[in-house]
């Protein structure tokens, strides 16, 4: 039995159709998340949580009562703030930079682990309150003022342990040291 041919018109809008699934792709592709700043490290985030793009200058992450500046050469605890409804889950990563590239050292606190040059949630914690999640470190403030860049990404998941469904979240903050 001989297959009928396909109409002509069918055929014509094949390549149509196949386009029309390619965001699809790219979405579902973790080596075509969508781009972050240069060098930021929610790019590292973005390798394992994919599910959408991250929010770049996301409210949701946040220095909790900077100073308004730092002293130089002198240890200063830093406090972020991840918003998240009551039982969500989260992680982030924090990193420094600077132009010069002295932007001083970082050591872990309670809830975290220092890794190459940043530190990070470790594990992933549930949040306790319907407040979010937060997280201490301590940064060194190198000895030389200018402006250093705290640079913030979190990821808030839904605790399915999938890289679907989560929402990363991105914050470059500038820290004055004096």
């Amino acid at each position: 039995m001989t297959r009928p041919a396909l109409p002509a018109a069918l055929l014509a809008t094949a390549p149509i159709f196949a386009l029309a699934l390619l965001p699809a792709a790219v979405v579902a592709t973790p080596d075509l998340a969508a781009p972050a700043p240069p060098g930021h490290p929610v790019e590292s985030c973005a390798e394992c949580h994919f599910d959408g793009p991250p929010l770049v200058d996301s409210p949701a992450i946040s220095l909790v009562d900077p100073a308004g500046h730092y002293a130089a050469g002198e240890t200063h605890v830093l406090t972020v703030h991840l918003a998240l409804a009551e039982g969500e889950t989260g992680g982030f990563l924090a990193a420094l930079w600077r132009e010069d590239g002295a932007a001083g050292t970082l050591a872990a606190g309670d809830g975290t682990a220092a890794r190459d040059a940043a530190v990070i949630s470790a594990p992933p914690v549930r949040a306790a309150t319907a407040d979010g999640l937060r997280w201490s470190f301590a940064w060194t403030s190198p000895e030389a003022p200018g402006t250093v860049h705290l640079q913030l990404a979190a990821n808030a998941g839904n605790g399915d342990q999938s890289p679907l469904g989560d929402t990363l979240h991105a914050q470059t903050i500038p820290l004055a040291v004096r």
